[in-house]
């Protein structure tokens, strides 16, 4: 959000010097308190940066950006710049603690002024943050493959694989350089420097995260219930602070998670 977009300047806008703080808030969590204090920098001459899908993706798909962020860019009454970021979730993917050696690219998508904003409805200020924002990794990737280098590439892949596409085991993974493993059968699937996989019908982690996702609507229904044998619970208070609840073993259903003597009914899961 910006005070005063420059229409005539170079898009790159490297002259601009942009005041930016840094604002958290829980995800799903009432935002007032973080809206509030974007209006008042915008409002004291600042620009605002917001990252509105609010979290990396798991699968390399557009997460989905709140309609309200619309209403936020009306009420500021300022500028916007939309600026698209591509190549992230190959050097950095959700389900990896391990970062990659490749090409990572910004650039500004279109920069609307504030009577632009005005005349427009919050619907077509959303479709338009959307528009600008929306990649998905696998679709540029496949027009123009790019290399992303590392000894790690499958590690963490587990995270995300948590059922396996041949023998249906859950929670079955392990994952070393660039394969990981399914321990009760003979699946291997290998991540290659383009993000791709191998030994496994899918050939790309998008494809075999759709299948998972199809798989869990299945078991939800069905009454199905995943588990494992320890984990522990922790509580994350709105200063980071970091609070043990309890360990032991995991179940979840479609009606209920609970971890040790802790129990909660997914209807009161929020986030």
């Amino acid at each position: 959000l910006c005070p005063r977009p420059c229409m005539t300047a170079p898009v790159s806008c490297t002259s601009v010097t942009v005041r930016m703080a840094q604002l958290t808030r829980r995800r799903r969590a009432s935002a007032a308190s973080s809206v509030m204090a974007v209006l008042r920098r915008v409002r004291g001459g600042a620009s605002v940066c917001i990252f509105p899908e609010g979290v990396r993706s798991w699968d390399g798909e557009p997460c989905p950006i709140a309609p309200s962020t619309a209403a936020l860019v009306k009420g500021a009454k300022c500028g916007l710049v939309t600026y698209r970021i591509e190549g992230g979730y190959f050097s950095s993917p959700m389900w990896s603690k391990k970062t990659r050696r490749g090409a990572v690219r910004g650039a500004p998508v279109r920069v609307y002024t504030a009577d632009e904003l005005a005349a427009m409805t919050n619907d077509e200020v959303y479709a338009a943050i959307v528009r600008d924002l929306s990649v998905s990794a696998y679709d540029a990737q496949l027009a123009a493959p790019k290399r992303y280098a590392s000894c790690h590439l499958a590690e963490g892949l587990e995270n995300l694989v948590f059922i396996c596409p041949e023998c249906g085991a859950r929670d079955s993974f392990s994952s070393a350089g660039d394969v990981a493993r399914c321990e009760k059968c003979s699946c291997r699937i290998k991540y290659d420097e383009y993000g791709m996989l191998s030994g496994t019908r899918f050939d790309t982690v998008r494809a075999l995260s759709d299948w998972q996702k199809e798989r869990v609507v299945y078991d939800a229904a069905s009454g199905a219930e995943y588990t494992a044998e320890s984990a522990s619970l922790f509580s994350i208070d709105t200063e980071h602070n970091v609070t043990p609840v309890c360990t032991g073993k995991v179940r979840l259903n479609a009606t209920e998670l609970s971890v040790g003597d802790f129990c909660v009914s997914t209807d009161e899961i929020k986030g």
